[in-house]
């Protein structure tokens, strides 16, 4: 295999340096795979680095031009107890479009309609007479429920299931809620 050198190519792989794209055709073509880069993405080139537009954003209600079609990813709640980022992205327009600030929105997965779901929450919203889903925690467990305000210090939770709708004063520590539901999708779990 060290015809073109692809021997310590394949150690410096190992190893976790990144080998040249011409080194890495020759291995393509070596082992006969048939390798295809998809057509030029068109991004305008520059000839002096002052020349380019900066690619860092200071806010995301103000993304930069590149990142206007981004697809921005979310950190776990805390009351998740996963850190890191979430496995859920949205694009930056669809939040402007919708008046959501990133920075508000958290991910947890709480089951919903017999089924686990992955559920953005707004922690930050309003908490109004409106009828939304939200996402809460009772009796230790995560869950999501449509809560009704019925006054400043009372609130109802419907479950969505067969349990019956309870009344709950804002003032007492279980249910904690968490924020109001604003995307929810399938979470496909293993094991």
């Amino acid at each position: 295999m060290d015809v073109v050198g692809h021997d310590g190519l394949i150690r410096d792989i190992r190893a976790g340096r990144m080998p040249s794209f011409d080194r890495l055709i020759a291995l393509f073509e070596y082992l006969s795979v048939p390798v295809s880069f998809g057509p030029a993405s068109g991004q305008k080139l520059f000839g002096m680095a002052e020349d380019a537009p900066s690619q860092s954003s200071t806010s995301f209600e103000q993304p930069a031009a590149g990142q206007a079609g981004a697809m921005l990813p979310f950190p776990w709640h805390p009351a998740s107890g996963k850190r890191g980022m979430a496995p859920v992205g949205l694009s930056a327009a669809w939040l402007t479009e919708n008046e959501l600030r990133p920075e508000h929105l958290s991910v947890v997965i709480a089951p919903w309609d017999g089924r686990e779901r992955f559920a953005l929450l707004d922690c930050e919203a309003a908490r109004d007479g409106s009828n939304h889903i939200w996402g809460l925690i009772e009796a230790g467990q995560l869950a999501l429920a449509r809560i009704t305000w019925q006054d400043p210090e009372m609130i109802v939770i419907s479950w969505g299931d067969a349990r019956p709708a309870r009344a709950f004063s804002t003032k007492a520590s279980e249910p904690r809620l968490l924020g109001r539901l604003v995307w929810m999708g399938d979470a496909i779990l293993r094991g």
